[in-house]
């Protein structure tokens, strides 16, 4: 999961990388965990964590929206790149 500073890190590259007249980027971070047990013992660990995107953005008087999901870095890349700007 990331940390407030790579969450800023991730929505500040957005913006810069806008051409629109107004845009507005949400980034959101999550993360859960599963143990399950069998016979007492742990059966299954798993983890989960992700970073999504939202972007709003108004070009020539036109609202588009996207929304992507992050690759973390062990995937190929930051995910920022992924995010280049579409609307």
């Amino acid at each position: 999961m990331l940390g407030e500073d790579e969450l800023r890190r991730v929505a500040g590259r957005v913006l810069t990388a806008s051409r629109a007249d107004q845009t507005e980027v949400a980034v959101f971070s999550h993360a859960s965990a599963l143990t399950r047990f069998a016979n007492n013992y742990i059966h299954q660990n798993v983890q989960e964590s992700d970073v999504s995107v939202r972007v709003r953005a108004v070009l020539e008087g036109d609202t588009r929206v996207a929304r992507f999901e992050l690759a973390p870095p062990a995937q190929g890349g930051d995910g920022v790149t992924m995010v280049a700007f579409s609307a």
